[in-house]
């Protein structure tokens, strides 16, 4: 089925420093930048459709997603537009990205360009969980911990 909102969000307090942006450890300056993890649940045949993860209310600059289990078959996080500068073959350049979840690895990207806009490389889904379930967690840095 669809999945519009996440299973299981728990928040739970950490400083960005991983992102390098230096946030403090205070509350307020944490919720400010974003430093807050949202876990995410998947279950077989659960998936999150296409999105930005910033827009609207959202400016968040760069989304750090973190996978906390492997996935016996399935679940990966497929971004369709991406370019790489390596192909798949090992040749040549490429669209699409899909990165399968593997327990302790973490996938940073920027959902702006340096102009400000949105950067269609950032569009991603959590594709079908197909044999096992899905552990994740994103942590976002938001725009206006960035702007001066």
């Amino acid at each position: 089925h669809d999945r519009n909102e996440p299973r299981c969000s728990m928040q739970t307090p950490v400083v960005a420093s991983s992102t390098s942006i230096g946030c403090g450890e205070s509350k307020d300056v944490a919720e400010s930048c974003g430093g807050y993890l949202t876990v995410l649940q998947y279950k077989e045949r659960e998936h999150f459709m296409y999105h930005y993860d910033s827009g609207g209310i959202h400016r968040r600059m760069a989304t750090m997603l973190y996978y906390l289990t492997d996935v016996l078959k399935g679940g990966g996080t497929q971004f369709p537009f991406a370019r790489t500068t390596m192909g798949l073959d090992g040749k040549g350049k490429s669209l699409g990205l899909s990165v399968k979840p593997q327990q302790g690895m973490a996938v940073l990207f920027y959902n702006y360009l340096p102009s400000g806009k949105p950067d269609i490389d950032a569009v991603h889904a959590g594709m079908d969980v197909i044999d096992g379930e899905k552990w994740a967690a994103n942590q976002w840095v938001t725009v206006d911990e960035l702007l001066p």
